[in-house]
C-alpha cells in the first residue's frame, strides 16, 4: 500500500490523497475547479492515473462536506465510474448540493446535488 498525494495546483483545493493497493481509494476531491476552465476530471486523471497500474479507482471517500473536499467528486465519479462515500452526518449536505452547509456559496462555486453513499463509524474500507 502506498498514500500519495495528489495536487491540483489551486490553492483551495485541500488535502487529495491516493491510496494504493489491493483497491485504490481517493480521499477527498478538491473544489472542482480550475483556472481557464480546463476539464477538471481530466486534469486530476492525469495527475492520479501513473499511480493506478491500470485498474482505475475502486472509490473515492470524501472526509467531510466542504467544497474543497467535495467539489471535484462528480467529474471524477463519472471519469473513473466509482461509487462516493461520505460519513453519515454529511451525507444530507452531499446529496442535496446545500450550499450553506457545503461553503459553496461562500466560495461562489456551485455544486449541485451528488449521488453518493453514506458510512458510518467504524466501516472499514479494504
Amino acid at each position: 500500500m502506498s498514500i500519495v498525494p495528489i495536487s491540483t495546483g489551486n490553492p483551495i483545493d485541500s488535502n487529495i490523497w491516493l491510496v494504493t493497493g489491493s483497491e485504490n481509494i481517493l480521499i477527498d476531491t478538491g473544489t472542482g475547479e480550475t483556472s481557464g476552465g480546463a476539464d477538471y476530471a481530466a486534469l486530476l486523471a492525469w495527475s492520479i492515473d501513473p499511480h493506478l497500474d491500470g485498474r482505475g479507482l475502486s472509490a473515492i471517500v470524501l472526509t467531510h462536506c466542504h467544497i474543497d473536499h467535495v467539489g471535484g467528486a462528480a467529474g471524477l465519479k463519472a471519469h473513473y465510474g466509482c461509487p462516493v462515500y461520505i460519513g453519515a452526518k454529511d451525507y444530507d449536505a452531499v446529496s442535496t448540493g446545500d450550499s450553506l452547509y457545503t461553503v459553496s456559496g461562500m466560495f461562489r462555486i456551485p455544486f449541485y446535488p451528488l449521488d453518493c453513499i453514506p458510512v458510518d463509524e467504524g466501516h472499514v474500507f479494504d
